[in-house]
């Protein structure tokens, strides 16, 4: 006869056969136990008799660490991302000469894809796109004074409708040169003319178009405003800006060609 544990706890089987003998043996008799013999059965079975100290003395700690608890550092930015936090705080006094307090505006960091460097949003908010942190501080800052200066001038009223066209811009060789000089930045250590043409003549291949013209009138006017605000720049970005005026100038020709 054999005896087995099945998977489950409460299964068991038996493989068949016969039991030779079967003994079933009477129950001891308790009344013959002495009025100590529980007691001394207890004592005898227990694993530990060492009396328990109801109020234990807790040991004195030889841990040279520091038990204090501190608060976390806060940054007066109002965003708990550390790398905004850190470029706010270093461009902060670049704004402030130019006469801007920048704890006025909200500014804070894009969570989904965004495939600009900064932005301004309806009511205002200023969001910066994982791009903004390639550039240097004082571009960083020049960046932050354009859309500071869409803000102020109620840019981010107008109506920023699109459609789909089909548009492809020729640049000429200043500005073909310039986009050159931009994007060999723009890919770093990638850069190779194959890489730069393509996401070149991604970028010349216009595939929608803002409904509204003055969109267009207000980036013209705030490029060429930002290209003039005094903060360093470096080649490649004052290219970007050179650029982008170029490109907003024909959009607006193609749209208002369109009327």
């Amino acid at each position: 006869m054999v005896l087995t544990r099945g998977e489950d706890d409460y299964d068991y089987t038996y493989d068949g056969g016969w039991f030779d003998d079967i003994i079933i043996e009477p129950e001891p008799d308790y009344s013959e136990w002495g009025e100590n013999d529980n007691e001394d059965w207890l004592n005898s079975s227990s694993p530990d008799t060492t009396p328990i100290d109801p109020e234990p003395t807790e040991p004195e700690s030889t841990s040279q660490e520091d038990d204090t608890v501190t608060e976390k550092p806060t940054t007066d930015t109002g965003d708990e991302d550390p790398q905004l936090s850190t470029a706010l705080k270093e461009i902060t006094p670049l704004l402030k000469a130019k006469g801007i307090d920048l704890s006025k505006y909200k500014i804070q960091k894009n969570k989904d894809i965004c495939t600009t460097t900064a932005r301004t949003l309806l009511d205002g908010t200023i969001e910066v796109c994982s791009n903004f942190f390639k550039y240097k501080t004082p571009e960083r800052a020049s960046i932050l004074w354009h859309e500071i200066y869409h803000c102020e001038h109620g840019h981010n009223n107008t109506n920023n409708a699109s459609s789909p066209c089909d548009l492809i811009l020729k640049p000429n060789k200043d500005i073909s040169d310039a986009l050159d000089c931009y994007l060999k930045w723009y890919c770093e250590q990638y850069a190779n003319e194959l890489l730069i043409n393509l996401i070149k003549n991604e970028e010349l291949h216009v595939y929608s178009i803002k409904d509204n013209p003055q969109w267009y009138k207000n980036e013209i006017e705030t490029y060429k405003a930002e290209l003039n605000n005094g903060f360093a720049k470096e080649d490649y970005y004052q290219k970007e800006i050179e650029y982008q005026i170029w490109r907003n100038e024909e959009l607006l020709k193609y749209i208002e060609s369109k009327k």
